[in-house]
């Protein structure tokens, strides 16, 4: 165990409340107080991390002999204003109880100006410090693409924990959809490829996948080398415990085809006897890859019947999105489905609300290059719920045909009630974001491509329209790219 390793063993015992004069917090201390002196610039994480514990412990004879011992090591280091004092000034401002931000800004700008060479460990921290203001790095010009190049440049001396720490980071700020967007998709393939080489775990690397599912990167090298880990041994999939088969068929919906070799995987997966525990989370991500064993199908929409009131909202649309794919996509499925008092209370729930939210400049842009207000219908929902924002009605010829309703902005509409004559064809306008999108290849996540399939299976086109290219369109480009996508639905009918 190293040093790094022993510190996170400790940091694990303070959470759980060890007592520190237990006989193994004991010999873990005496164990870190023998490396002490092999600390060096390199090490600041660790001086940093074992401070901030040290100061938590119960003062015994031996935690002061160590404190004592860890500032003489700090003070041989560089007492200059050094690269090294500048990130322990950072880490214990970022970290502060009270957080100083002017404090923060002045030593971000000292480390942007900062012209000699930066560790790779400092850099990390400096990289984990800055992401826990991002606002600072977007309102002060902070040089961070400085801080990434120094880990791109030294990625194979980053362990596997600092990487699934990046890599989280990364995730939760894309999902904040803070100003400051952290994802650089260098960088990540950069640890990536440092992180093969060294022979990951097939646990490890599934790990690293649910990350890359969340910040949305396709690395298809690690998804390559996870497959073949499971080949060569079908029990590290018959063996998996309950979170990571989750997380195993989760991040293989992040390919854009069908998952290599997934016709042997797809039925190891099912001979783990943790199935039967995690029904409906396993039917959603067998769903999103194509998979729809009956049996397993069957059992959730089942449960989605008897439970629906006891599920979390989250597993609820997981049951909403495979019923939704069972009935448009599976004409051979002849199971259970949830009853109308179920679907009914599927519409109250947040997520719903929250996603009929209209951005008005899509709907103005439509209004104004079809005519009016009459020729657009906005927050629909299909027959069997599926959400969609606008629609437009396009006779033969290419003309748009009036559409009769009371309130364009409020009123859930069913599409069905629509009445359409027979030379006209109805195009769905859907709304996705940066997070519905694999960023590094710019294509819809699998889930969303099965979820416009669906759609279609009724008989109307569907245009997906990515929110972040909308917004940086100029306002002159918007109606003839808005008009070219609704013509290019149906070349040959409209």
């Amino acid at each position: 165990m190293n040093l790094s390793e022993s510190i996170e063993v400790l940091r694990l015992m303070c959470d759980l409340k060890i007592p520190t004069n237990s006989i193994f917090c004991q010999s873990l201390l005496k164990k870190i107080q023998r490396e002490i002196g092999s600390l060096t610039d390199l090490n600041f994480i660790n001086v940093e991390e074992l401070w901030i514990l040290l100061k938590k412990m119960r003062k015994s004879t031996l935690v002061i002999s160590i404190m004592n011992d860890l500032k003489i090591t700090q003070k041989s280091f560089n007492k200059e204003q050094s690269i090294y004092s500048m990130c322990s000034n950072l880490y214990r401002a970022a970290n502060s109880m009270h957080v100083n931000k002017e404090l923060l800004i002045s030593i971000m700008q000292s480390i942007s100006n900062y012209r000699g060479e930066i560790p790779i460990f400092s850099a990390i921290s400096i990289y984990n410090s800055c992401l826990k203001f991002p606002e600072i790095l977007t309102n002060e010009n902070i040089d961070f693409r400085k801080i990434e190049n120094v880990i791109i440049t030294n990625s194979k001396q980053v362990t596997y924990g600092h990487v699934c720490k990046i890599l989280l980071t990364i995730a939760k700020l894309s999902a904040q959809k803070k100003l400051h967007d952290p994802y650089n998709p260098e960088l990540i393939d950069s640890l990536i490829s440092a992180q093969l080489t060294r022979k990951l775990s097939f646990e490890n690397e599934i790990e690293i996948l649910s990350y890359l599912q969340q910040i949305g990167h396709l690395n298809t090298n690690l998804l390559d080398d996870l497959i073949v880990k499971c080949l060569e041994d079908q029990f590290l999939i018959m063996n998996l415990s309950r979170v990571d088969l989750l997380k195993f068929t989760g991040v293989l919906s992040i390919c854009v085809e069908t998952p290599p070799l997934w016709d042997l995987i797809k039925n190891i997966i099912l001979k783990n006897k943790i199935c039967k525990d995690i029904t409906i989370p396993l039917a959603y991500n067998l769903t999103v890859l194509n998979f729809r064993p009956q049996q397993l199908i069957s059992e959730a929409l089942k449960i989605t019947e008897s439970k629906y009131y006891n599920l979390y909202e989250y597993t609820r649309n997981q049951a909403l999105f495979v019923y939704q794919v069972i009935k448009t996509l599976d004409k051979d499925y002849n199971g259970p489905w949830p009853s109308r008092t179920v679907l009914k209370a599927i519409l109250q729930q947040k997520s719903i609300i929250t996603h009929a939210q209209i951005n008005e400049d899509v709907l103005c842009t439509l209004e104004k290059a079809l005519g009016g207000s009459e020729y657009v219908q906005s927050t629909l929902l299909t027959t069997y719920r599926h959400f969609i924002n606008h629609i437009v009605v396009m006779r033969k010829g290419g003309f748009p045909m009036a559409i009769n309703h009371s309130d364009n902005k409020k009123t859930v509409t069913y599409i069905d009630d629509i009445i359409v004559p027979s030379d006209s064809k109805i195009i769905a306008i859907l709304y996705f974001d940066t997070d519905n999108y694999l960023r590094n290849i710019n294509k819809l996540k699998t889930q969303f491509v099965l979820y416009m399939k669906s759609i279609e299976a009724l008989g109307y086109s569907v245009i997906p329209l990515n929110l972040k290219e909308w917004t940086s369109m100029s306002n002159k480009d918007k109606i003839p790219f808005i008009m070219n996508e609704i013509k290019s639905r149906y070349p040959d009918e409209i």
